[in-house]
C-alpha cells in the first residue's frame, strides 16, 4: 500500500479502442489543501499501439463547479520506435505527469474526465485509462 498516494482509479477497455466520443470520468475527494499533489495519468497500450504521440484532452470541474481544459500531447515511442513507457510483456504502462505540485484550492470531489485527440475517430491498443493523485516528492520549495 503506497501511503502517498490520494487516489488511484483505472478504467479497463472492454474493446480496447478508445473511440473519439469515449470520455473516462474520475471522480476524487480532496480533504487535504495543504498538502501539494501530483496528478498522473495511466495508460496501459498493446504493445501493437501504433502512434509514437497521444493528445489528450483534459477538463477538472471543482467541487464550486470552476472548469479548466487542457490539452496535453505525450510521446509515447522516441523516434525509433522505443517505448518510454514500462514495457510488460506485451503492455506498455505509462505514469504521464498530468499536473505536478499542485495544491487543490476547494474542499470537495473534483471530476476529471479526459478524451482522447487523435486525428483518428478510432484509437485500437488501448487496455485502461487511470488517475492517479498522490503527494507530492517535491516541496514547493524545489520549483
Amino acid at each position: 500500500c503506497n501511503t502517498d498516494q490520494m487516489y488511484f482509479e483505472e478504467k479497463e477497455d472492454r474493446d480496447g479502442i478508445w473511440d473519439i466520443q469515449e470520455t473516462y470520468s474520475f471522480k476524487a475527494k480532496i480533504n487535504d489543501l495543504s498538502q501539494t499533489f501530483d496528478v498522473f495519468v495511466n495508460l496501459k497500450l498493446k504493445k501493437e499501439f501504433l502512434t509514437e504521440n497521444l493528445w489528450i484532452f483534459f477538463e477538472t470541474k471543482s467541487p464550486a463547479g470552476h472548469i479548466q481544459t487542457d490539452t496535453i500531447m505525450y510521446f509515447m515511442t522516441d523516434q525509433l520506435g522505443k517505448w518510454y513507457g514500462d514495457e510488460k510483456r506485451k503492455y506498455i504502462n505509462y505514469n504521464l505527469i498530468y499536473k505536478p505540485m499542485i495544491k487543490f484550492p476547494e474542499q470537495g470531489e473534483y471530476i476529471f474526465t479526459l478524451n482522447h485527440g487523435m486525428r483518428k475517430n478510432d484509437l485500437p491498443q488501448i487496455q485502461s485509462v487511470g488517475l492517479l493523485i498522490q503527494k507530492s516528492k517535491h516541496a514547493e520549495s524545489d520549483i
